[in-house]
């Protein structure tokens, strides 16, 4: 039950981060509301990956449970030290990708 609660917490905050759609780097850039949403989500991506288990996440090796969960840390703990185009590379091309494994995950009888 873990598995599928931390995996719905991450999809809703994917979904969440549609506001992103159709926004290039420079608008990113430019509004802070934009950062900061996608800061919020991302960082609650990073700490439902924290309460899947470890025996989920060595069973799903293709996932990089300990970037995600790190890039929560970051976010949450480096303020000012932020690479803000890593944060929007990683908000429109690596959270697709995300879902799509995560939605596997979700869908798979055996959830492990």
């Amino acid at each position: 039950m873990r598995v599928l609660t931390s995996s719905i917490s991450v999809m809703h905050a994917i979904k969440f981060m549609d506001y992103r759609q159709g926004v290039d780097e420079d608008a990113f850039m430019a509004s802070s509301i934009l950062q900061d949403a996608s800061f919020r989500q991302i960082s609650i991506i990073g700490e439902a990956g924290t309460h899947i288990s470890a025996e989920t996440r060595a069973y799903h090796l293709d996932i990089p449970w300990r970037k995600i969960i790190g890039m929560r840390n970051m976010l949450m703990h480096q303020y000012f030290g932020t690479d803000l185009a890593f944060v929007f590379i990683t908000a429109a091309e690596k959270m697709p990708e995300l879902a799509e494994r995560i939605e596997q995950i979700i869908a798979s009888p055996g959830r492990k």
